[in-house]
């Protein structure tokens, strides 16, 4: 019964709609009609008017001669004035026409020279009011559950015939409409997706060049890397509901896209396929150029870094790592950084076009336009992704660079006047700074030369002075890094009154991979600020850290003027400033450097008075300098446990601050274990206060202040582990750096590098000859020797009981069991094992540490 009343209500809805589409045709039959009458008698009208204008002409000329010049002015006006009804009447008539949505008028301004892509989409002005309570909606996103989202992304696709490409298109092209797609394509599924890229096929070229339709193509690219991988089963998994829906449409006159279904590499390369060959005009355009670095992060997989992420899906409570339209309309290099984005695997046949679009840029055809292209505004943003999306492609990335660097094959080397001139450019250093991070090793050198001999100079300009600095981070050759120093070294006052601390830093990171110029530079760091003298060096870290000199009575002119600043009454100019983001970075660099160079600055840290190192703990910038300091590897452990006492009596304050409670964890870290039960007690006695405020708890957690306070010895015990296992991983480490660091002093040239290389290659294929069985038995009793020393008394119970005899013992004696052949004795060694298991893993326990180790090494 269920059976037949389910086959009889589909025939009865069957029926409705077949009655429903016979209502429409007849209307639409209807509509026709009245149309065709209409114009019919309009024609008529028409044809009425030109005979009664042709009678007027006629009586006029014969009457002209009569008349005088001013009757006959005036009837030419009125016979003017007839002119423009009748052409305003045509105009309203295209208007109607059943093109409709303002098509003839588009079609008539296109031939009057129009932009192409300026044209604006028409949309029926009864939707505006929905169209922009959709934005508003969609970009709030405060729905309760995915059912409702998804809910609401269906009902507005249905309301909006999203589904046809027409509308699609009218919808992107518009002002109001454009923001509403852009919005809603963060919410929707993969499988509307799939289709909005399949409503762009064929129309490309109008809407890359519109200036709202170019950022809705920016966000719909920015999910290819996300969906290329997706099966075409799980972009199309649909449900019976979904399928009713679309019938609906489909019978209301909404046509869905009738193209096959393609898997998404291939409908993305044909829409590539669309604009190839005019890669050249789309960059210099102002909106293609955001579409076309939308385009070249989809083929490389590029996704930008975001702290909080959302999940992989679009449709996210939150905003998704792809998608979001112009990502900042000021474009600098620090966007275009390999640090800063993430690659997602994507098809070869993505790579196949990038290659494809590099070698169509960079061809000795467009060599000339493409170095130009350097300077603009629009070109070079696109060059620089450029660079960043085809790193995987290393002869792309030379050869790009050669063009853009006006390489000399005559020569073998760059053009140096033009290095200059893109350094000095606002947008040609950023493209510089660019090709100087990706270039190959070998062209390092040759920008060098470009520079050397005027680098105060161009440090002193605003944009050259960045190129510099990202020239010093690839410097590695001991002669080019003393060069560097020689010319810079020395003028660090001027560079700080040109505001160049960015440069000086670039500097000090220098010095860590040239230790031999530490030294000089902590010299050079206290002549600019005219604090050389001992007694002065109490003064340096804080002067380090605004990068200005200070006075001796800097404390308190601070604290006057910080109490001033609570009253409303701080005056601009003070030294109400603890630190600054460059001197904080600047020191942050410089305790990394060997102990000997840096004795002043330690001699600052510990001279600091507890009230101003408070000031600085509790600083954004300045606890990052503390931090740094505490967690360094070369300031001696003495000074870090004086320092690690009063940080200790500042540690109630501390634990309760945002920044300050980093100060505290990192000592609690690098702290001995007397210093950390101090801290721990001193926590300890305001842990109630503490863990009321949320930074306090945090700090108590990860001390373990409540297990400190019930269980003491327990605490002591965890401790002492921890400090064994820290040491035990700090002497594996130092085993394996102490042949990348080499001492003090480095070997200088690469030939010693490859002789050590070769050495090593040599030692490793003796060892490879050595006999296996030797190998294991010497490992064997050195492993047995090891454990008798380490464990005692207590090992040598429990090798009894395995039943294993010492080496000289067994030599001495004569072994029953000689004549017993190999097998026979693996067999009973393996069931001695079996029965004695447990002392075994004794055994194992006591030196498992000690067989880490060797075995690390």
């Amino acid at each position: 019964m269920a059976a037949k009343s389910s086959r009889e209500r589909q025939e009865k809805e069957k029926k409705e709609k077949k009655e429903k589409k016979e209502k429409k045709e007849k209307k639409k039959e209807e509509e026709h009609e009245q149309e065709e009458e209409q114009e019919e008698q309009e024609q008529e009208q028409e044809q009425e008017q030109e005979q009664v204008k042709s009678k007027v002409e006629t009586t006029k000329h014969k009457k002209q001669k009569d008349r005088p010049k001013e009757e006959n002015d005036d009837n030419e006006e009125e016979l003017d004035k007839s002119d423009r009804q009748e052409s305003d009447k045509k105009k309203k008539k295209k208007k109607k026409s059943p093109g409709g949505d303002g098509a003839a008028k588009e079609e008539e301004e296109g031939k009057r020279g129009l932009k192409r892509g300026t044209e604006a989409g028409r949309l029926d002005e009864t939707l505006l009011p929905y169209v922009k309570e959709v934005t508003k909606l969609a970009k709030e996103n405060e729905f309760e559950t995915d059912e409702d989202r998804s809910l609401f992304v269906d009902n507005v696709w249905r309301e909006l015939k999203m589904g046809k490409s027409d509308q699609m298109i009218r919808l992107i092209t518009h002002k109001e409409g454009s923001v509403a797609v852009q919005s809603i394509l963060l919410l929707c599924s993969s499988k509307q997706l799939y289709k909005v890229c399949q409503g762009l096929k064929g129309a490309m070229a109008r809407i890359i060049f519109n200036p709202y339709g170019s950022h809705v193509l920016e966000t719909i690219f920015d999910f290819i890397p996300s969906l290329v991988n997706a099966s075409l089963e799980e972009i199309f998994h649909k449900n019976e509901e979904e399928d009713e829906d679309e019938e609906e449409e489909e019978e209301e006159g909404t046509e869905a896209f009738s193209e096959e279904v393609k898997p998404l590499e291939e409908l993305f390369q044909e829409i590539c396929d669309e604009l190839s060959g005019g890669w050249m005009e789309i960059m210099m355009d102002a909106r293609g150029t955001h579409v076309l670095r939308a385009i070249l992060r989809a083929l490389s997989g590029l996704q930008p870094r975001v702290k909080a992420q959302t999940g992989e899906s679009p449709a996210s409570n939150r905003k998704p790592e792809g998608g979001g339209g112009r990502q900042g309309a000021r474009q600098t290099h620090g966007a275009f950084r390999e640090s800063d984005w993430k690659r997602r695997p994507v098809p070869k046949s993505f790579k196949e076009r990038l290659r494809s679009i590099g070698e169509e840029l960079s061809s000795e055809e467009t060599a000339e336009e493409l170095g130009q292209m350097a300077k603009n505004s629009a070109a070079a943003p696109v060059l620089q992704m450029l660079l960043l999306s085809v790193r995987t492609l290393p002869d792309i990335v030379e050869r790009v660079t050669k063009t853009l660097l006006k390489w000399d094959e005559g020569e073998s080397s760059v053009n140096k006047e033009w290095v200059v001139k893109l350094a000095a450019d606002d947008c040609g250093s950023h493209m510089l700074e660019a090709v100087i991070e990706c270039m190959p090793d070998r062209f390092v050198y040759h920008v060098f030369e470009s520079f050397r001999g005027n680098m105060l100079q161009h440090c002193r300009q605003r944009t050259a002075n960045h190129v510099l600095q990202r020239l010093i981070e690839r410097l590695t050759d001991p002669p080019q890094l003393q060069t560097v120093f020689k010319e810079l070294g020395k003028n660090l006052k001027d560079l700080l009154q040109w505001n160049r601390a960015g440069v000086i830093k670039c500097l000090a990171d220098a010095c860590i991979r040239n230790q031999e110029a530490q030294s000089d530079f902590v010299k050079w760091i206290t002549a600019s600020f005219e604090l050389s003298h001992p007694k002065h060096f109490p003064r340096l870290v804080p002067s380090i850290l605004v990068l200005k000199t200070l006075p001796e009575s800097f404390e308190e002119a601070q604290e006057e003027e910080a109490s001033d600043g609570r009253r409303g009454n701080s005056a601009q100019g003070g030294w109400s400033q603890v630190s600054c983001l460059m001197g904080s970075l600047l020191l942050q660099s410089m305790v990394r450097f060997e102990e000997e160079s840096i004795s002043p600055i330690i001699a600052s840290f510990t001279s600091l008075s507890p009230s101003y190192l408070l000031r600085i703990c509790k600083d954004p910038t300045g606890s990052r300098a503390v931090e740094g300091f505490v967690s360094s590897s070369t300031i001696p452990i003495k000074t870090k446990m004086k320092f690690v006492d009063v940080v200790t009596s500042l540690s109630s304050s501390l634990a309760v601050d945002k920044f300050g409670s980093h100060i505290v964890e990192a000592c609690y870290k690098h702290a001995n274990i007397e210093r950390r039960k101090s801290l721990v007690a001193a926590l300890s006695s305001c842990s109630k206060q503490l863990m009321k405020n949320y930074f306090g708890a945090i700090v108590c957690k990860k001390c373990r202040v409540e297990q400190f306070e019930k269980q003491e010895k327990e605490w002591m015990e965890a401790e002492e582990r921890s400090v064994r296992k820290r040491k035990m991983f700090e002497e594996i480490l130092e085993d394996e750096g102490e042949g990348k660091k080499g001492g003090k002093h480095a070997e200088a040239s690469s030939k010693k590098h490859k002789k050590h290389k070769n050495d090593n290659k040599a030692d490793k294929e003796e060892e490879d000859v050595e006999d296996e069985a030797a190998r294991d038995a010497r490992i064997a009793a050195e492993n047995l020797e090891k454990a008798k020393n380490f464990a005692g008394g207590k090992l040598n119970k429990l090798v009894q009981k395995l039943g294993v005899k010492d080496e000289p013992k067994a030599e001495g004696k004569k072994d029953k069991s000689k004549k017993k052949g190999k097998k026979d004795e693996l067999a009973e060694f393996n069931e001695r094992l079996k029965r004695d298991g447990g002392a075994a893993d004794e055994i194992d326990d006591l030196f498992s540490s000690k067989k880490a180790k060797k075995h690390k090494r």
